[in-house]
This record gives structure tokens, sequence and C-alpha cells, in this order.
């Protein structure tokens, strides 16, 4: 089966199949080093946070 762009040119469906899927994947990958750097960031946060409660109960 083919599909027809606007300008009448015709895409092959497979083309089409695993262009779809390397974006789908491509997207994916970035979600998840998105939430990877959001974890990070969120540890840094407490650790940096007991630090300073830690540090500040020897005053």
């Amino acid at each position: 089966m083919n599909d027809l762009t606007g300008n009448g040119a015709k895409i092959d469906i497979g083309r089409k199949t695993s262009r779809q899927e390397r974006l789908r994947q491509a997207l994916r990958e970035n979600l998840k080093r998105r939430k990877d750097q959001k974890r990070r960031r969120e540890r840094l946060e407490n650790n940096k946070a007991n630090k300073n409660r830690s540090s500040s109960k020897g005053t």
C-alpha cells in the first residue's frame, strides 16, 4: 500500500513505518534520559539539603 503526499509523490509505507519507529525509539530514549537527569538533580539537591542540616546542627 502506498501513500500520496501533497505533491502527488508516493511514499513507501515501509519507509514511513521505519521512520516512525525510529522517531518513537528516539523519543523513548530522550524521555529516559530526561527522567534520569531529573532523578540525579533531585538526589543532588537532597544531598545538599542534608549536608546543610547536619552542618547547622554542629554549631
